[in-house]
């Protein structure tokens, strides 16, 4: 599997963890052998979050739960992927909190012990408190506030404190 080589390269260079996009059962086993916990994203329609097919993005997520949930190298479930800024100003934010809400309490009834997150942060400004953490994509100049200020800002009041 050519992944091998990645994830030798990733343990030599000293990191720990990384964010893999629905790998399969596979990917998680061959990353437990290099000493590597996973962090699972699945695949989101944004378009359809919190709207009238929730049930089948939640049952599509589920699926994804159930087939990974029991690996070793499984660290944490991160809910889509940047949600882009047009569709949240198009959709509102009230159905994305509400779907991603439903997601987060269907994932923590299927596999209690891993915590769940979105990934910001495009959706910084919504009320994600009964999310277990936050998890930020940060590029070398976005997003602004964390390029001026630091992370500390952006997730303040946003989720709940103390968590882990």
């Amino acid at each position: 599997m050519p992944i091998a080589g990645d994830f030798e390269i990733i343990r030599a260079t000293g990191f720990n963890t990384v964010l893999i996009y629905e790998p399969p059962g596979e990917v998680l086993e061959l990353a437990e052998r290099y000493g590597l916990k996973v962090a699972v994203t699945c695949s989101l329609n944004w378009w359809a979050v919190g709207g009238m097919d929730q049930a089948g993005i939640t049952a599509k997520v589920l699926e994804r739960v159930e087939a990974v949930r029991s690996k070793r190298a499984l660290l944490a479930w991160l809910l889509g992927n940047e949600v882009v800024d047009d569709i949240l100003q198009s959709r509102g934010d009230a159905p994305m909190v509400a779907g991603l809400r439903e997601l987060y309490a269907a994932v923590k009834q299927a596999d209690p012990p891993h915590p769940v997150s979105p990934n910001w942060p495009p959706a910084r400004h919504l009320d994600l408190r009964f999310l277990d953490f936050v998890s930020i994509n940060v590029y070398p100049l976005w997003p602004p506030e964390v390029v001026a200020m630091g992370v500390r800002p952006l997730h303040r009041n946003r989720v709940a404190p103390n968590r882990w």
